[in-house]
C-alpha cells in the first residue's frame, strides 16, 4: 500500500514541477506529514510486486499449449490454473493455485530479479492485476488475487474490518497496474474518486444493473473468442476489453444488496470480484478478524495473517499528502521546508541582472574547476576554492579523489548525506536518514563512519577529510560538492558561467543512492531540480536573445535531464527550432512532449495552454496533432 501511495505522490509532484513558476518550489509535507510519508516509503513493496508478477507470468505460460492452426485462442491443457494467492518468504515466492488440492508452486526469488527474467519491466501488462496485500504472515507478506477468489468477506469488529477493506481499496487504487482494471466502490464516501479507474456509487441498484450487463456481455465475449477466462485472454492479448473489475462494499451496504452483488459479480471466469464487510454466507471466501485491534489476525490460504489496514487518522494523513502533492501553488525558499535547507541555493533571477554579452555558439566542454574561478568574480561574490574531494550529486553519485575505494556502500551514502549537510549532523540524524526502518547498534554506526573516514583519506595538511567527533559528524572544508560549484557559477550575471554550471549536470540528482528518500523529504532534491531548471531556462532565453538557437537548445536539454516534465523547457526547444529555421524540429518537440504526457503524467495533467498556443503559432500546419505518436 505504501509503495502505491508513494508512486502516486511522485507522479503528482512531476505535475507540480511542470506548473512551478520560475523562482518557486513545489509544496512538500512538513512535520507529521513528512514523517508519515517516510513511513510509507519504508520497505520494498515495488520490488515484491515485480517479482510476484514475473513468478505468476511464468506459471501461467506453463499452463497451456498453443492451439491448432487458425484457432482463435490457445487450447488449454485442462484449464488455466488461477493463482489464489501468494506467500512471500525471504528466499522464495509461493504461488497458491486454485486447484482442489491447493497446489503450491515455489519460485526462487533470486531468479526473479532484473538478471533472472526481466518480464516485469519489459511487459507492462499484469497477469494478475487484482493481486493485493492482505497483510503480514509468519515470514513475509501474504497477497490474494481477488479475481481468482471471486468474493472475499471480512468479518469481525466492524471498525477493524472496515480498516482492512479500506486498505485493500487504497492499495488497488494506487497500484502500479491501476488503469488495467476498474474499481467500483459503494458504501464509502467519495474520497477514492481522486484515483484512476475508481468509481464511487451512491446507488447500489444502478451498480447491480451495470454488473448484470457486464456478465452477459463477458460470457458472450468468451464464447466467441474461445478463451476459458478473462485472465487467460489477457495473457495473450493486450486489448482493454479483458480488464477485470472489483466491487468493494463498505459497512453501510445492506445485507440484501451485498448478497445480490455476490451473486452477479463474483465470477473468476468473467474477471469480476466482490469484497465486503460483515458476515455473508454466500461469499466464496470469508475471513474473521480475531483479537484486539493492535493484534487482530485472520486465517487465509492456510496462514495466519496480521492484516494490513488503514485507520481513520492514517487515512486523513494520506488525504493530506495527496492534497499537498496535488496543489498547483508553489512556495518560496523562505517557506517550509525550504527555509531550513542545509545547502546553499543560487541567487534568484531577480537578484542576478542579465549582462549583455556575446553568446558562445555551440555546446561547451565540461567545466573543470581551475584557478580561473577562484578568488572573486566581477560581481564581487566570493567563490570557493576547489576542494580536495568532490562529492558529485548532479547525476549518478560519484566521490572523486577519495584516497581509496569505499568497501561499504553505506559508508559512501554517509559521505553523500554529510556533504549535503555541511553544518554537520548528529549520529541519530544520519542513522535515521540512511536506515529509517531500523534502529542501528552504536557499533554499526561507528564502523560505518570509520570506513568512510579511511576511504576519504586526509588532506595535504594531514587532517582527516572526515574529522573524528563524539555524537556528531561533519566533513572538513577540504570536501565539497559539484552542487557548491553549480551555486557559485549560477550566482553570477555571466551567461558563460551559467553554461559552465549546466555542464556539471550529468543526470537526475542523487541517482544511484540506496537510501533515496531523504533528499526528497528534506526538500533538497526538489530545490536542486528547480534551480537547475530555472538556470537552464534563463540561459536558453539569453541565447535566443543573442540569436544562438543551438545554444538555446543545448541549455533547455540540460534542464530536461534533471526535470524531463517541465513544459517551459519544451517551449524553449520549440522557439530554438523556429529560430534555427527548423519547422520539423517544432513538430518533433511537440511529439516528444505528447508522448511524455501520455506515458508519465496522464490522467493528472495535459499539455499546458501556453504550450499549445506557441505550437499553433510556430507550426506550419497550425493545428494540434490528432494522434499521439
Amino acid at each position: 500500500m505504501g509503495a502505491g501511495v508513494v508512486r502516486l505522490l511522485d507522479r503528482l509532484r512531476r505535475v507540480q514541477q511542470r506548473h512551478r513558476p520560475e523562482g518557486g518550489y513545489i509544496r512538500l509535507p512538513v512535520g507529521d506529514g513528512s514523517r508519515f510519508e517516510q513511513r510509507l516509503r519504508i520497505g520494498d513493496g515495488w520490488t515484491i510486486t515485480q517479482e510476484v508478477d514475473v513468478a505468476i507470468r511464468r506459471a501461467a505460460r506453463a499452463s497451456f499449449v498453443p492451439g491448432a492452426e487458425g484457432s482463435p485462442a490457445p487450447a488449454p491443457q485442462e484449464s488455466l490454473p488461477q493463482v489464489l494467492g501468494v506467500r512471500i518468504h525471504p528466499e522464495v515466492v509461493e504461488l497458491v493455485l486454485a486447484a482442489d488440492d491447493r497446489r503450491v508452486v515455489v519460485v526462487e526469488r533470486s531468479a526473479l530479479g532484473p538478471t533472472g527474467d526481466g518480464s516485469a519491466t519489459e511487459e507492462r501488462r499484469a497477469v494478475a492485476p487484482l493481486l493485493v496485500t492482505v497483510g503480514q504472515g509468519a515470514v513475509g507478506p501474504v497477497m490474494v488475487n481477488l479475481e481468482s477468489l471471486g468474493s472475499l468477506v471480512v468479518d469481525g469488529n466492524p471498525d477493524e474490518a472496515d480498516a482492512v477493506v479500506r486498505a485493500l481499496a487504497l492499495e488497488l487504487a494506487t497500484s502500479y497496474w491501476a488503469g488495467q482494471f476498474s474499481v467500483a466502490v459503494v458504501g464509502f464516501g467519495s474520497e477514492l474518486d481522486r484515483f484512476e479507474g475508481v468509481t464511487s456509487h451512491a446507488d447500489t441498484a444502478d451498480l447491480i444493473r451495470a454488473l448484470f450487463r457486464r456478465s452477459i456481455e463477458g460470457a458472450e465475449l468468451l464464447r466467441s473468442t474461445g478463451y476459458a477466462s478473462f485472465a487467460q485472454a489477457r495473457l495473450l492479448e493486450t486489448s482493454e476489453r479483458w480488464a477485470p473489475l472489483v466491487v468493494i462494499c463498505g459497512p453501510a451496504v445492506g445485507e440484501a444488496d451485498v448478497g445480490e452483488l455476490l451473486a452477479i459479480a463474483s465470477d473468476p471466469v468473467l474477471g469480476t470480484a466482490v469484497v465486503a464487510v460483515g458476515e455473508r454466507a454466500e461469499a466464496q471466501y470469508s475471513v474473521r478478524l480475531s483479537g484486539e485491534s493492535w493484534s487482530a489476525s485472520l486465517e487465509l490460504l492456510g496462514a495466519v495473517v496480521f492484516p494490513q489496514r488503514i485507520e481513520a487518522d492514517e487515512w486523513s494523513q494520506v488525504t493530506s499528502l495527496l492534497e499537498t502533492a496535488g496543489s498547483r501553488e508553489s512556495v518560496l525558499s523562505s517557506e517550509e521546508p525550504y527555509v531550513h535547507l542545509p545547502i546553499r541555493l543560487p541567487a534568484s533571477v531577480d537578484e542576478v541582472p542579465i549582462r549583455s554579452r556575446p553568446s558562445t555558439v555551440g555546446i561547451p566542454a565540461p567545466v573543470v574547476a581551475t584557478d580561473e574561478v577562484h578568488g572573486e568574480e566581477e560581481s564581487g561574490a566570493p567563490v570557493d576554492r576547489t576542494p580536495d574531494v568532490v562529492v558529485a550529486v548532479l547525476g549518478p553519485i560519484e566521490i572523486r579523489n577519495a584516497a581509496r575505494p569505499f568497501t561499504r556502500a553505506w559508508a559512501e551514502e554517509l559521505v553523500v548525506y554529510l556533504a549535503m549537510h555541511p553544518g554537520g549532523v548528529s549520529n541519530e540524524a544520519w542513522a535515521t536518514a540512511l536506515w529509517p526502518d531500523r534502529l542501528m547498534a552504536p557499533s554499526s554506526l561507528h564502523s560505518t563512519a570509520s570506513v568512510a573516514r579511511r576511504s576519504l583519506g586526509q588532506s595535504a595538511d594531514g587532517d582527516d577529510h572526515l574529522p573524528r567527533s563524539h555524537g556528531r559528524l561533519a566533513l572538513a572544508r577540504s570536501v565539497g560538492t559539484d552542487w557548491d560549484m553549480f551555486v557559485t557559477l549560477a550566482g553570477t550575471d555571466r551567461p558563460e558561467r551559467w553554461r559552465q554550471a549546466l555542464t556539471l549536470v550529468r543526470g537526475r540528482p542523487f541517482e544511484g543512492l540506496r537510501s533515496s528518500d531523504w533528499p526528497i523529504l528534506e526538500g533538497i532534491a526538489p530545490a536542486i531540480e528547480a534551480a537547475v531548471v530555472d538556470l537552464s531556462g534563463r540561459l536558453a532565453g539569453s541565447c535566443l536573445r543573442q540569436g544562438d538557437a543551438q545554444g538555446a537548445e543545448w541549455a533547455a536539454r540540460r534542464g530536461l535531464v534533471v526535470s524531463p516534465y517541465d513544459e517551459r523547457l519544451y517551449r524553449m526547444l520549440m522557439r530554438a527550432a523556429d529560430a534555427g529555421g527548423n519547422p520539423a524540429g517544432v513538430e518533433t518537440v511537440m511529439a516528444e512532449l505528447l508522448r511524455l504526457v501520455a506515458e508519465e503524467i496522464e490522467p493528472f495533467d495535459a499539455v499546458h495552454p501556453s504550450t499549445m498556443d506557441l505550437y499553433r503559432q510556430l507550426s506550419r500546419r497550425r493545428r494540434v496533432p490528432t494522434q499521439r505518436p
